[in-house]
């Protein structure tokens, strides 16, 4: 049977839900949970994607991803791949982890954002310990909710949905924390999204603009480059000079972030590199951006100038 279409949009607002096979576990221990979200940050930076909210339990996870004008399956595929690569080696197996494709839907309105966002946040409510303080499970943006405070990898913004409450950020958390109470005593009565989520649970319909931005170009990257490390851009051209590795690392980290290009069409333009290449030059890129605060805000620095 034919796979249907996913629908997406340039600037969609997505329900992800991702599941392993019948017989595994996606996460077997609080180490595959903290890689995924390791790899979540490492790809948000290169695609420049916002999650609102999100809830890994063991067999599988929920997330409200904004996907800002990136394309929600190369995302997806992209995290999902390099987790799967990382659980095969862990544990010794080879073959298929995740069930399927991973699930999407386009959230269309701000009730069902605001209510889906409940229903994520409720998922550990059947675990004792946690069922009368869900902010306490670790593994969910719950806390950054009730409390303000980040999440380890820094990769929630609470504001899209807290902006539903109220513009003072104290009162829509209070707001938020009541809400939470109610749906998850069942107060919260709303028919309509409950037959759309369990419908969406039991079989979310598995849902290509290559989402470019016009105003970025090779050639506005080059230059900034160039002026930022001070190096001729004929220099970016060299295949084996060290001295310029971390300026092709940002440089094919952009390509692919901002101009939206896959690895395979900047081997096109830079063919004296590998296809292998310039993956870990991009990659060593975010690397440098997480790891190196002289790099934190390169691409923000960017961004301002263009």
């Amino acid at each position: 049977m034919a796979r249907t279409s996913r629908i997406k949009r340039k600037h969609g607002i997505y329900h992800i839900m991702v599941k392993s096979i019948p017989e595994l576990k996606l996460y077997n221990d609080n180490e595959d949970k903290d890689k995924y979200l390791k790899i979540i940050k490492e790809k948000q930076v290169l695609f420049g994607f916002k999650i609102y909210a999100f809830c890994i339990m063991s067999n599988h996870g929920h997330f409200i991803i904004d996907s800002n004008g990136a394309d929600i399956s190369e995302i997806m595929q992209s995290i999902n791949s390099k987790y799967a690569f990382y659980f095969n080696r862990k544990y010794k197996r080879n073959g298929h982890l995740f069930l399927d494709r991973f699930k999407s839907k386009l959230i269309n309105n701000d009730r069902y954002l605001y209510l889906l966002s409940l229903y994520i946040h409720s998922n550990p409510k059947d675990i004792n310990i946690y069922r009368n303080s869900l902010e306490n499970y670790y593994y969910s943006s719950l806390s950054n909710y009730f409390y303000g405070k980040k999440d380890k990898y820094n990769i929630v913004d609470t504001s899209r949905i807290l902006f539903l409450f109220s513009n003072n950020i104290k009162t829509p958390r209070k707001s938020y924390k009541l809400a939470i109470e109610n749906y998850t005593k069942m107060k919260y009565q709303d028919i309509d999204f409950k037959n759309d989520i369990n419908k969406e649970i039991v079989e979310l319909k598995n849902n290509k603009s290559n989402g470019r931005d016009l105003k970025h170009s090779i050639d506005k990257i080059t230059n900034y480059l160039s002026e930022k490390f001070m190096i001729d851009k004929s220099l970016m051209n060299l295949k084996y000079n060290n001295e310029v590795n971390i300026v092709k690392s940002f440089l094919f980290l952009f390509m692919r972030c901002f101009c939206k290009m896959k690895v395979r069409e900047i081997y096109d333009i830079y063919n004296n590199h590998s296809i292998n290449t310039i993956y870990k030059l991009s990659n060593s890129g975010v690397a440098l951006m997480l790891k190196n605060p002289n790099y934190t805000y390169i691409m923000d620095e960017y961004l301002s100038v263009i």
